[in-house]
C-alpha cells in the first residue's frame, strides 16, 4: 500500500484539522515504536512540547506542512517552537528533544536547528513512511487507497474502463499529451488516478466523473409527511476545486493549472424545490445547501424516500 502523508490521503476520523491529526498520528505511531503508554499529548500551553515521554524525559514537537511540499516547511515556526521549549525546559523536565514532520528537510534547515540546540533528533517523512511499513494493520485506517480509474475498485463503482467514457476528440487529445491526475470524491474512501489532457477543458474532466460516478443532475422524490403526497426536486450542482481555487470549466486544465499528479476534489451543493406543502411553515420552497443542510430539511419533511436516494447518490451508485 502506498502511504501519503498529506489530506486527503491521510485521514484521523478523531481530529478536525490536519495539524491536530498529524499530532494524533505521531503519538500513535510513537506508542507502537517504543511499546510504551507513557507517551502523553500535552495540553495548551505546550510551551514548545507537543508529545512528552515521561518515562524517559522525551520531548516532542509536531509541525506539518499541508500539501506536502517540503520547501513550504517554516522553519522559522519550528525554530521558535524549539526556543519556547528550551526556555520551558526545566519546568517540564526534558532531556531529549525531537522534531516530528510529513515533509523533508534541508541540510541546511536542520542546521539551523542544531545551531539552537545540538542534540535535536529530526524525524521527517522518511522516518514515519518506515513506520507505516513496520506497522501497516495499526495505521490501515489512516490512509485512503489510491485507486486506478482503468481498473475495478473494491467497491466494484467503477465496474469498466474510463476509456470507454472518453469521446474521440478526447482520446485524440490524449494521444497527443497524458498525464495522470488524483481525483478525491469526499463521500468515497478512495483517491482515484485517472488520465487526462492539458488540452481538457474543466467541463470535459466533470462531465467524465460524472459519468464515471453515475451522478445525477436531478432527482425527484416524493415523500407523504402528514399522510398527504408531496414532491421534492433536488436539483445538484457539481464544483471542482484544485486546493482552495474552484475549476474554471470553461478554460483548459492547464490554463486552471492543474498539472501531473494534482488533487482535484469534487465538491457536491444542492437546491430543493418542494410542491404542494403550503400547510409546512417554512420560509420558503426553495433551499439550497450542502447536502448535510439536505438531509436535515428532508427529515423535518418526513421524505423519508428523497432522504435514501441523496445517501444513494453520495455513495455513487447507480441510479
Amino acid at each position: 500500500m502506498e502511504y501519503h502523508l498529506i489530506p486527503p490521503f491521510f485521514i484521523v476520523s478523531e481530529e478536525s484539522s490536519f495539524h491536530e491529526a498529524w499530532e494524533y498520528f505521531c503519538l500513535k505511531l510513537l506508542k507502537f515504536e517504543n511499546n510504551s503508554n507513557d507517551i502523553v499529548k500535552r495540553k495548551p500551553p505546550e510551551k514548545g512540547v507537543d508529545l512528552f515521554y515521561r518515562e524517559k524525559k522525551r520531548a516532542y514537537q509536531c509541525k506539518s506542512v499541508l500539501d506536502g511540499i517540503d520547501k513550504k516547511f517554516n522553519i522559522s515556526i519550528a525554530k521558535d517552537s524549539l526556543k519556547t521549549a528550551i526556555e520551558a525546559k526545566e519546568e517540564i523536565g526534558w532531556k531529549d528533544y525531537h522534531l516530528c514532520t510529513n515533509v523533508e528537510l534541508t541540510g541546511q534547515q536542520i542546521q539551523s536547528l542544531k545551531e539552537i540546540f545540538s542534540d535535536i533528533v529530526v524525524k521527517d517523512k522518511s522516518y514515519w513512511l518506515h513506520l507505516c511499513e513496520k506497522y501497516p494493520d495499526e495505521v490501515k485506517r489512516n490512509f485512503r487507497q489510491l485507486v486506478s480509474v482503468s481498473r475495478k475498485t473494491p467497491t466494484q463503482i467503477l465496474n469498466d474502463s474510463l476509456e470507454n467514457d472518453y469521446s474521440n476528440k478526447q482520446k485524440q487529445l490524449l494521444n497527443k499529451s497524458a498525464f495522470p491526475i488524483l481525483f478525491y470524491y469526499d463521500k468515497h474512501n478512495f483517491v482515484y488516478e485517472m488520465k487526462v489532457s492539458d488540452e481538457f477543458t474543466g467541463e470535459d474532466l466533470l462531465q467524465l466523473i460524472l459519468d464515471k460516478f453515475k451522478l445525477p443532475p436531478t432527482i425527484k422524490v416524493d415523500g407523504t409527511p402528514y399522510n398527504e403526497k408531496y414532491t421534492a426536486i433536488i436539483n445538484i450542482s457539481y464544483h471542482l476545486f484544485l486546493k482552495d481555487s474552484e475549476i474554471d470549466l470553461q478554460k483548459t486544465l492547464t490554463e486552471n493549472r492543474v498539472t501531473t499528479n494534482n488533487i482535484v476534489t469534487l465538491y457536491i451543493k444542492t437546491e430543493i424545490d418542494l410542491n404542494n406543502i403550503n400547510d409546512i411553515k417554512f420560509d420558503s420552497r426553495k433551499y439550497e445547501g450542502t447536502i448535510l443542510a439536505t438531509l436535515t430539511t428532508l427529515k423535518k419533511l418526513f421524505l423519508k424516500k428523497a432522504e435514501i436516494e441523496i445517501i444513494r447518490l453520495l455513495n455513487g451508485a447507480p441510479f
